[in-house]
């Protein structure tokens, strides 16, 4: 006989199966990494398909039975259908979810790191929200949460006090002052803009996501140091940074091309209103 669970649950990943069905992997709190089954979600009709869709968070019902999982029914909280509308946000929000499901556990709850997914997929929805200061800010958080968050108050190898530019050391687990660096032979020059900007993001009010920005010498510091510190103790390499990259000059070519298009015409760029006039 089937038991049931419900719980709350971000929607990782889904793929189509058979002709109306399909597999998702769901982030739930209790209850960490769940696959399941959403059978006939597919169907004109049917109350799963939205429910089901990237990054839909809501109360799921699940029945249980021979170990598998089967959506029963579910009810939305924050579909955050904006993430859709921006490119760059959505690719943000691939990235976190990728890097959950590199240090979840199927059935291992991991509730901080589902509440930080959360804020952090609210914060993208916000139209004044800037991706990458949004990624870095889960990245520092998730590291603390993980047990792997570096020593940036004084070197990590011999305590000593730090001023400026340091060396990040996956080594030494943090930052290193000259002196060691030489002794270790490991470390990632980070700038003085850089490491402030890391150690705002471990006392950073949540609530206040959308307005952190990161400037452009900080993020090449950051691609340079903060993210081969990741991949050392994630075992994983994650390269958003360049894809995001690709992504803002392809942006900006479109709107030139569509800038000297409209100039060839002889007419001026206009918004419409909310009633299309």
């Amino acid at each position: 006989m089937a038991e049931y669970t419900e719980c709350e649950a971000v929607v990782l990943r889904r793929a189509d199966y058979r002709e109306s069905s399909r597999m998702v992997t769901l982030f739930a709190r209790s209850h960490g990494r769940i696959s399941a089954a959403a059978k006939g979600a597919m169907r004109p009709k049917s109350t799963l398909k939205a429910a089901t869709e990237l990054f839909f968070q809501g109360s799921f019902l699940l029945s249980q039975s021979r170990g598998r999982y089967v959506i029963a029914s579910a009810q939305a909280r924050k579909p955050h259908l904006e993430l859709s509308a921006d490119l760059e946000k959505l690719a943000c929000a691939v990235y976190l979810r990728d890097f959950c499901e590199a240090v979840l556990t199927e059935g291992e709850a991991q509730d901080e790191l589902y509440e930080l997914l959360c804020v952090c997929l609210d914060a993208l929805c916000r139209e004044e929200s800037d991706p990458r200061s949004v990624r870095l800010f889960f990245e520092v958080r998730a590291m603390e949460l993980l047990g792997f968050q570096p020593e940036m108050a004084a070197c990590a190898e011999c305590g000593g006090s730090l001023e400026g530019e340091a060396w990040l050391s996956a080594a030494a687990g943090g930052l290193v002052c000259p002196r060691c660096l030489e002794k270790l032979g490991d470390g990632k020059l980070l700038l003085g803009g850089t490491v402030a900007m890391l150690r705002r993001m471990q006392t950073w009010d949540a609530a206040r996501l959308s307005v952190l920005r990161s400037h452009e010498t900080i993020e090449r510091n950051l691609a340079q140091a903060w993210t081969p510190y990741l991949a050392y103790y994630l075992e994983r390499n994650f390269r958003l940074e360049g894809f995001l990259d690709k992504l803002s000059a392809f942006a900006a070519k479109t709107e030139s091309s569509v800038g000297r298009s409209v100039e060839n015409r002889g007419e001026l760029p206009c918004k419409s209103t909310k009633n299309g006039i």
